[in-house]
């Protein structure tokens, strides 16, 4: 199951319209990390939780760096409107991506449920 995670990972950064808004975050960061959790994880319907802390259950603790192409992409992805009306919601979120400052503290989030496709995000896409 584990093997799939990094097929949801491409399949965010390449695609064109799943999120709404503009530019997104506007806060400065430095680096990006994405995250994931096992099935199950996010049946309280966060993965990323006050604080912008991990929920416990992280599948990889320091998380994968992204590069500035992902970074661009997943940008893009962000800030295009989106066409699609959505029917399910389900919302089990088990990936994120973590936007951190120069200080390596944590500035944003982007949660996601790939079943859905619904999302929860700090700040907040327009």
């Amino acid at each position: 199951m584990h093997s799939v995670k990094p097929m949801l990972l491409l399949f965010l950064l390449s695609a064109a319209s799943l999120f709404a808004g503009n530019r997104w975050p506007p806060v400065p960061f430095a680096t990006v990390r994405a995250y994931s959790w096992p099935e199950g994880a996010g049946k309280a319907f966060e993965v990323i939780l006050p604080g912008m802390k991990l929920a416990p259950g992280v599948i990889n603790k320091k998380g994968t760096l992204l590069t500035v192409d992902q970074i661009q992409r997943l940008q893009a992805a962000v800030s295009k409107p989106n066409r699609r009306e959505l029917i399910s919601a389900c919302y089990d979120p088990h990936n994120a991506f973590v936007f951190y400052d120069a200080a390596k503290k944590p500035v944003a989030y982007l949660e996601i449920c790939f079943s859905c496709i619904g999302h929860r995000a700090d700040p907040p896409i327009p």
